[in-house]
């Protein structure tokens, strides 16, 4: 008897890096001439240990001469972002006849830092805006009301860019620094940002204008003319007077 031979992985067309822990497969295999009817299961893992032609783990396929299958695969190695996954392939025939493993490895990372952190003023909020991190999930915001934030600091998770920080004072500045992560890590600081919310710009009333609450007076005066033309009678509007009388800004 003979096991399945020629097999071949190629994780996300061979990238160099993932930062992703959803990763793309590609393997194939064949049945040689006097092979025993076909290539009949693949198995996947992130270990070079052999399985058993009984493991519950192996997965089925029509019986075929050849392979040549697509499918997702999730890392769930514990590693850090810099690290290198391995993830190991068999293919079994109808016989349990196993084949060698194959293998294929791809470098995990976190995140790019995060660039373009800004803080805007608002009445009682700061808006925070950043620009799109390669690889990010999600990001994390840190806030204090002192410099030098940290990622000891009071955290803000789950939000997109612009976040509006609300329930601020008016008055008091915060510091801000945001990160990104995915299921590899978390990256270092952002450069640290900072806003001072201001009370909201109010439109003034006439009170506002005057210098005290004594009443004034004011007079419009003007002065109209009527005149017939080719057209008809027309209206000419000369001057337009206005007196102001007692304490005013206008």
């Amino acid at each position: 008897t003979r096991s399945p031979q020629n097999g071949t992985i190629v994780i996300n067309g061979n990238a160099i890096r993932t930062y992703s822990s959803v990763v793309s497969l590609r393997f194939t295999a064949e049945e040689l001439v006097g092979g025993d009817t076909g290539v009949t299961a693949y198995y996947i893992k992130e270990s070079p240990a052999r399985p058993s032609a009984s493991d519950s783990n192996w997965v089925s396929i029509t019986p075929t001469a050849s392979c040549d299958i697509t499918k997702t695969h999730t890392i769930t190695s514990n590693v850090n972002s810099g690290s290198s996954v391995n993830i190991y392939i068999w293919f079994k025939d109808v016989r349990g006849n196993i084949s060698a493993s194959v293998n294929d490895s791809i470098l995990v990372s976190s995140p790019h830092i995060v660039e373009g952190v800004t803080a805007s003023p608002r009445g009682g909020r700061n808006v925070i805006t950043w620009y799109e991190s390669v690889g990010a999930s999600s990001y994390n915001i840190y806030w204090d009301t002192s410099e030098n934030v940290t990622l000891s600091s009071n955290r803000i998770s789950g939000y997109p860019s612009p976040y509006n920080h609300t329930d601020r004072t008016n008055g008091i500045t915060y510091y801000y620094i945001v990160t990104a992560e995915n299921a590899f890590g978390e990256t270092t600081a952002s450069s640290e940002v900072s806003a001072t919310p201001q009370p909201d710009n109010v439109a003034p009333t006439v009170s506002d204008l005057l210098p005290s609450a004594n009443a004034i007076n004011v007079e419009v005066t003007t002065n109209i003319s009527f005149k017939a033309d080719d057209v008809g009678w027309g209206v000419d509007l000369n001057t337009l007077n206005v007196t102001v009388e007692g304490n005013s800004a206008i």
